[in-house]
């Protein structure tokens, strides 16, 4: 059965009302990724295929309403910038792959790919990624898409990260966005350890699970290298006290 849509959004600084055009023409014109594309247009939406997967680019004049980003660019503490950069947007670009096989991962690459050229053809303020919840300034975002590789997948795109401080000094992180991926989101919770050193731990693992297409079991360990040992816990999200989550024992 094949994987459901993964979506971005392009938010654009000004409305493109010959976007369709351009972004046909910036497509064709990145050569080895997308070789050759029959690309059909209706209105201000075009579509093609990548493989068995569809493409679908819609063109939109109208901004992404701002209760929509506003926590996503007060969760960005990579993007400092993200609120002052986003909220004047005028219009946006919706970006949609339609998966033709249960391949998540090969899916989210070409969404990542073809968001890419986009922003590289238009007047891009940052990049909404839908599954993770996470803006994106358009120079990294391009900067990481250009870095994918069997060894190399774009998590900071796909996954978002959060803390929350706890007492004690304790903190929490979570993640969002395995969930498209077919996988359970994966936290840590009251650890004494610095934040920097958690975040840095789970981005690994989750990139090793990803890459790796490891399943995680409620019970087991995992450890990044051959003398690590985490223990693996199912158990409710500290964030909704409801979902169930793997809880890392750090």
């Amino acid at each position: 059965m094949p994987a459901k849509s993964q979506v971005a959004m392009i938010l654009l600084r000004e409305p493109q009302f010959d976007a369709v055009d351009r972004l046909r023409s910036g497509l064709e014109a990145e050569g080895g990724e997308f070789p050759p594309i029959d690309v059909g247009q209706q209105d201000n939406t075009i579509s093609f295929h990548l493989g068995e997967d569809k493409v679908v680019v819609s063109s939109i004049a109208a901004a992404v309403p701002w209760a929509d980003l506003e926590g996503p660019c007060g969760a960005a503490w990579y993007w400092p910038e993200a609120a002052a950069a986003l909220r004047p947007h005028q219009a946006h670009l919706l970006v949609v792959v339609v998966p033709g096989t249960p391949d998540r991962k090969a899916a989210a690459i070409k969404l990542t790919k073809v968001a890419a050229a986009l922003v590289e053809s238009s007047p891009a303020a940052g990049v909404f990624w839908g599954s993770s919840g996470t803006v994106h300034a358009p120079r990294p975002f391009c900067c990481t898409a250009a870095e994918i590789a069997p060894d190399r997948l774009p998590i900071e795109i796909w996954v978002g990260f959060g803390l929350i401080p706890g007492e004690d000094d304790t903190h929490s992180v979570f993640t969002s966005g395995l969930e498209d991926f077919g996988m359970q989101e994966i936290e840590i919770h009251g650890s004494q350890r610095d934040p920097q050193f958690l975040y840095e731990r789970l981005f690994d693992i989750v990139h090793y699970v990803l890459r790796k297409d490891v399943v995680l079991h409620d019970g087991e360990t995992i450890g990044i290298s051959d003398s690590e040992r985490i223990a693996i816990q199912k158990t409710q999200s500290v964030c909704d006290g409801v979902t169930d989550v793997l809880q890392l024992d750090m």
